[in-house]
């Protein structure tokens, strides 16, 4: 006797019309539960500190109806009699489902995230976020692999042996990569500050996933790799409110000893009648 011809004797009209219920329910509720979500998420500001709230539960309501549907189905038919090797079949369809959704999540996470954040850095977020869809998919398609029942363990560690040796070979690459990384996160600068680094100084123009471009007071273009950038002492005059400039003035050698003296007061007065400054001191 077949799985099938077995599974149609063993359930009567009361099974499947439990099954159908439990379906139905599912389906009521993960789309009610999926337009409470996408409610929420509306009501959260897209920036401030309920950006990654507003991610989350944006990623999550992005849950598609036909994996709604398929999920509910493969639940109802769990809850019916059926052969052991007919319920084993059914529960990898199952993870393999849950498995590609979490990967559409993720991705979709990744996506707003690069979205709401494009202010600033979007070439270097691009990149970022399509690293970050690769790494998510390699590891679902990893997972979905062993619950297949293909032996990974042999094929994880040629991968390691392979990117290890890419590593090597593109470390200065990469170097470069995870600097843009880390210019993005911690953000030491962005696009429009004035900075100083060793003996350069300009303004950011541009921050790319391997290079940044900074516009000198003398008009050219400065380079630096983001890795140098990293490992440099970085002076930015953003937040800066206030700066202080020594001015050294010289008169002639045969000026009088009241003009002298009366120095201290014509450039203290001179300096009363700028705005936006004010006088330390004249020594």
């Amino acid at each position: 006797m077949s799985y099938l011809q077995e599974f149609w004797q063993n359930n009567t009209f009361i099974h499947f019309l439990s099954a159908a219920v439990v379906v139905l329910f599912f389906v009521i509720v993960m789309l009610a539960l999926r337009h409470f979500l996408r409610g929420r998420a509306s009501a959260i500001p897209q920036d401030g500190a309920g950006v990654w709230s507003r991610i989350l539960l944006e990623a999550i309501a992005a849950t598609s109806v036909t994996f709604i549907i398929l999920i509910a189905f493969l639940s109802g038919i769990l809850t019916l009699l059926m052969p052991r090797e007919l319920r084993l079949v059914m529960r990898h369809i199952c993870i393999i489902l849950v498995l590609i959704q979490i990967g559409i999540w993720f991705g979709k996470g990744i996506s707003l995230w690069a979205e709401y954040r494009t202010t600033s850095h979007s070439g270097s977020r691009a990149v970022i976020a399509i690293l970050f869809k690769i790494l998510v998919w390699g590891v679902a398609l990893l997972l979905i692999m062993d619950n297949l029942g293909v032996n990974v363990t042999t094929l994880v560690a040629s991968l390691g042996i392979g990117g290890i040796a890419v590593a090597l070979a593109t470390q200065s690459i990469l170097g470069d990569i995870f600097a843009s990384l880390s210019i993005m996160l911690d953000k030491p600068f962005v696009e429009g500050d004035f900075i100083t680094v060793d003996q350069s100084s300009g303004v950011v123009r541009r921050i790319g996933l391997k290079t940044t471009r900074i516009t000198s007071l003398s008009g050219e273009e400065i380079v630096f790799s983001n890795a140098h950038l990293l490992k440099s002492r970085i002076h930015n005059y953003r937040m800066m409110k206030q700066r202080q400039v020594v001015l050294t003035m010289g008169v002639a050698a045969d000026t009088p000893q009241t003009v002298v003296i009366r120095i201290p007061d014509i450039v203290s007065t001179a300096f009363r009648q700028v705005d936006s400054v004010f006088l330390d001191g004249v020594h």
